[in-house]
C-alpha cells in the first residue's frame, strides 16, 4: 500500500500560516541567480545523466522535465512562479543542447501546430543569450528538423539544377487558391 503524504486541497487552511516553503518569500528573487543555480545543478554529471535518462529512456519530453525542475524549485521556496517563467526557456535550451551534444534522442514537447515559428525562434534566441551571459559554453549542433534538408542535400540539388538536368522531378509549383466567397462580409461579383 502506498503512503500518500502529499498536500491535500485545503490543507494550508487548517494549519498554521506560513508553514509551507511556498507560502514564504522565495530565497532567490533575481532570475539570473535562479538560472545560475539551476545550471550549476544541471552541470553535475549525475543530475544531467538522470535528466537525459528521463528524456531518452523514460520518454518524457524536455518541456515536461523543465517544468518539473522549476516547479520543484517553487515548491521548495527557492524562487517564485514568475522567475520560473523567465528561466524555463533557458533551462529547456540547455537540456536540448546537452542532449544534442551527446547524441540522445528526445522529444521537445513543443506543439508545432499551435505555436508560431517566429515566437519559438524568439524564445530560443533569448534562452541562448541568457546562457551566454551566464558563462555556459555549449557547442552549437545543427540538427535538421524533420523534412528539412541538410546542407549537403541542398547543395546536391542546386548542382543538379545548375548542371542542366532541369528541375528535380519531385519539385511541384504551388498553385494559388481562391478564397471562398461565403459569409456575411464577403464580396460579390458584380
Amino acid at each position: 500500500m502506498k503512503n500518500f503524504t502529499g498536500p491535500i486541497p485545503g490543507m494550508s487552511l487548517t494549519q498554521k500560516p506560513k508553514n509551507a516553503p511556498w507560502e514564504n518569500p522565495p530565497s532567490v528573487t533575481d532570475p539570473r541567480e535562479a538560472l545560475d543555480m539551476h545550471l550549476e545543478r544541471l552541470m553535475d554529471p549525475d543530475k544531467m545523466e538522470a535528466v537525459l535518462h528521463l528524456v531518452e529512456v523514460a520518454g518524457l519530453t524536455i518541456k515536461t522535465v523543465t517544468t518539473g525542475i522549476v516547479r520543484a524549485a517553487v515548491a521548495n521556496g527557492i524562487h517564485s512562479i514568475d522567475v520560473s517563467l523567465i528561466v524555463a526557456p533557458a533551462i529547456h535550451e540547455f537540456i536540448k543542447k546537452t542532449a544534442d551534444s551527446v547524441g540522445a534522442e528526445y522529444d521537445e514537447g513543443l506543439d508545432d501546430g499551435s505555436t508560431d515559428e517566429a515566437r519559438k525562434e524568439m524564445v530560443r534566441q533569448r534562452a541562448q543569450k541568457m546562457l551566454k551571459e551566464s558563462g555556459v559554453d555549449i557547442p552549437d549542433v545543427d540538427v535538421p528538423e524533420e523534412g528539412e534538408m541538410t546542407t549537403e542535400e541542398a547543395d546536391a540539388e542546386v548542382t543538379d539544377f545548375e548542371g542542366g538536368e532541369g528541375a528535380p522531378a519531385d519539385m511541384d509549383m504551388p498553385q494559388p487558391q481562391e478564397a471562398p466567397s461565403k459569409g456575411l462580409m464577403s464580396r460579390r461579383a458584380v
